[in-house]
């Protein structure tokens, strides 16, 4: 039915084929990858129902009807019990395979149709301004589309409002990523002619036959359609956050608010432009930094916040790196002198190195910046005294100053105001960190297209996070578990993964709306969910790099005394069993391996020399997944594909072959840390088979 009201035209039918589709397609899953990610999302599916059993039976009877969210652990816990369970029966040829594609199809259908909104759009999209993009409406009698239309001076037709039948439900325009502003260019296939009409445009809605696909240009989101002010409008979304949980106070939300909108101007500089650069007259603000120093220079007017020179101040970025995450692991003892471990991790290429470096060569790097930057003398450094007065003491307070100091200047590029010497203060700190030596490398692994938004959007939130007020949270996270007397090891790490998942959780809602800015400036059109995946990886990749890097070696000292004796029995069955031939290891004789797996063990080889769990958790995919494609090359022709029994065997192999150190605390840290949103996915299903692996390889008689 259609309504109109002055220059207002609205179509209105609802439908629930795409429901339908979407619970049909999970049992339509045939591929060995869907069948994996399938039997995971299964498993996860029948542990929440067991577990949530107690608890229906006191609640309604709506309640009652929807299964409670699946838990991360119980779904590790049952897929490694049903591992152990294949292992000691036998199991019917294609029996796994028929459970997992029935498993999916269930919990495909579960999760899908949400109890509010009888529909669910094909493809949401994220787009940025002034793009062309379409959106697929369902059509069906009863109900609208949810979009209200109107004509502009100027002729064009553009959405006026996203209107509801009931208010926890969005319409199917709004589901479907259409937002108020966007203007309407055609239906279908084909654009309107200049000059068309409301009164067109609705006749063309009822001539089409099949689902209404609207061709739309994205129009500038004005802040009445962003949503309410925070705080009275003075906040940023991420401030506001940090305010109502009682971690910073107004003041501090206020600060800041302005270091937030100056990232916000200084990233879309570098983005678009290449350089940073503060306007005369507009100068970027230096608010009050609590728990550090305000940068206050000759040229500066710390009053007004504005360069005072003829001409603004400029800093050619083309040299420099957006991102270095810096963290001092250890000391050595070499040559009679202390020399500090730096760990270095390069955002954009994510590539990490170490560098050894004496308190001598710190205080060069000092000199050299308060040359360059006279208020750099305020960052506190300390002090320099003779090698014989160096205690354990004075070596571990050098340690931490040094690594604060460090960590201040690689973030004074987006964190303080701009300097004439900004960029060479930078490019003497990339000097110290080893940075020019590699610079071939990194510039080439930065353009991997597999990983170029997400090392964007990790880039923005690396620059998030040095700022003073994360510093400190950061610095207190750190100091309060490195501080903590816990009872064990696993203790301290399901304490780090509570850290983890918070402040994820935190920087997804807080820094949204600057991290798809970031997206779409090198991707004008991405699907919604594939976006929120690539921010939220990159946002777990950065915290993990700042609070498991500096707690790993106290975690591994731990770790290492609950799970010791577990460790050896692990080395010994491994040694051992590498000299198995494939068979003996319940691999079938029509699936051996020519080249024994090499490239699967190859990549899993290299697992240890990452360090982020993160990192690991990717090499541990890719050596996953590369099984079935070098079975699919050593044995053309078949057409059978490797079932999860079939898998299992092969991926032991594969893994009592790679020798990799420390078999068991790998398998504790990445179980616990793996992000919880990816336990129901491709990702869950590997890590379960990772964790059965290594209880089938304790089980395993070498005699």
């Amino acid at each position: 039915m259609i309504t109109r009201q002055g220059h207002h035209a609205t179509r209105r039918s609802p439908s629930s084929r795409g429901a339908r589709a979407a619970g049909a397609a999970g049992g339509r899953r045939s591929s060995p990858r869907a069948r994996a990610a399938a039997a995971a999302g299964g498993q996860a599916d029948r542990a929440a129902a067991a577990a949530g059993r107690r608890v229906a039976a006191d609640a309604p009877a709506a309640a009652a009807a929807r299964p409670p969210p699946a838990s991360p652990a119980a779904s590790a816990d049952r897929a490694a019990a049903a591992a152990g369970r294949r292992r000691r029966r036998r199991v019917a040829p294609g029996e796994a395979d028929r459970a997992a594609a029935a498993a999916g199809a269930v919990a495909a259908r579960g999760r899908v149709e949400p109890a509010t909104c009888p529909w669910r759009p094909e493809k949401v999209l994220v787009v940025a301004e002034g793009t062309c993009f379409r959106a697929r409406l369902s059509r069906a009698a009863g109900e609208g589309l949810g979009v209200t239309v109107k004509s502009t001076s100027d002729g064009r037709i553009v959405v006026h409002a996203l209107p509801r039948g009931r208010p926890e439900c969005p319409g199917r325009a709004e589901a479907a990523g259409v937002r108020v502003g966007d203007e309407v260019l055609g239906i279908g296939d084909g654009f309107f002619p200049p000059g068309t009409t409301l009164n067109e445009l609705v006749a063309t809605i009822r001539a089409a036959d099949a689902d209404v696909v609207l061709l739309l240009r994205r129009g500038r989101r004005s802040r009445a359609a962003a949503g309410p002010g925070r705080g009275g409008g003075r906040f940023t979304k991420m401030a506001f956050i940090l305010h109502e949980q009682g971690v910073i106070d107004e003041a501090q939300a206020e600060g800041l608010s302005a270091m937030m909108a100056q990232l916000e101007r200084r990233s879309e500089q570098w983005d678009t432009r290449s350089e940073l650069s503060a306007a005369r007259g507009a100068g970027d603000r230096s608010p009050r930094r609590d728990g550090g120093e305000e940068f206050k220079d000759d040229h500066m007017d710390p009053r007004r916040g504005r360069a005072e020179g003829p001409e603004a101040v400029r800093v050619d970025t083309a040299r420099l790196r957006p991102a270095l995450c810096v963290r001092i692991l250890g000391t050595d003892y070499a040559d009679d002198h202390t020399v500090y471990i730096l760990w270095v991790l390069d955002v954009l290429a994510g590539a990490e190195w170490r560098v050894p470096r004496r308190f001598r060569e710190f205080f060069e790097l000092h000199e050299e910046l308060v040359a360059l930057r006279p208020s750099t003398e305020k960052l506190d450094f300390p002090t320099r005294r003779p090698s014989l007065y160096e205690t354990t003491h004075s070596v571990n307070d050098r340690r931490v100053r040094l690594e604060r100091y460090a960590r201040r200047v690689s973030g004074m590029l987006f964190g303080a105001r701009l300097h004439a010497h900004s960029g060479d203060v930078a490019l003497a700190l990339q000097r110290f960190l080893d940075v020019p030596k590699r610079r071939a490398s990194l510039e080439l692994l930065e353009r991997n297209p597999d990983i170029t938004l997400r090392q964007a959007a990790q880039v923005a939130v690396c620059q998030v996070l040095a700022l003073p007020a994360f510093e400190k949270i950061l610095a207190d996270i750190v100091a309060a578990a490195g501080g903590h007397a816990f009872e064990s090891g696993l203790d301290m790490l399901a304490k780090m993964k509570q850290y983890i998942d918070h402040l994820q959780a935190c920087l997804l809602e807080g820094c949204a709306d600057l991290l798809v800015a970031v997206a779409l400036r090198r991707k004008s059109c991405i699907a919604e969910d594939d976006l929120n995946a690539i921010l939220s990886s990159a946002i777990r990749r950065q915290i993990e790099t700042e609070i498991f890097v500096p707690l790993m070696d106290k975690l591994h000292g731990l770790l290492r005394g609950d799970i010791d004796a577990e460790e050896r029995r692990l080395a010994a069955r491994c040694a051992n069993a590498r000299h198995m031939p494939q068979t003996a290891l319940g691999i079938p004789v029509h699936h051996i391996s020519p080249s024994s797996w090499e490239s699967a063990i190859y990549q899993l080889s290299n697992i240890g020399s990452y360090t982020l769990p993160c990192d690991k958790l990717d090499a541990l995919l890719a050596a996953a997944k590369e099984i079935p494609q070098l079975y699919r090359i050593e044995h053309p022709g078949t057409e059978n594909h490797l079932g999860a029994d079939d898998f299992l065997p092969i991926f032991i192999y594969v893994l009592v072959n790679a020798d990799i150190p420390n078999l068991s605390y790998l398998q504790k840290v990445l179980c616990t840390l793996c992000d919880p949103d990816k336990r129901l996915s491709e990702t869950g299903y590997y890590v379960a088979t990772f964790e059965a692996a290594v209880q089938h390889i304790l089980e395993l008689d070498v005699s």
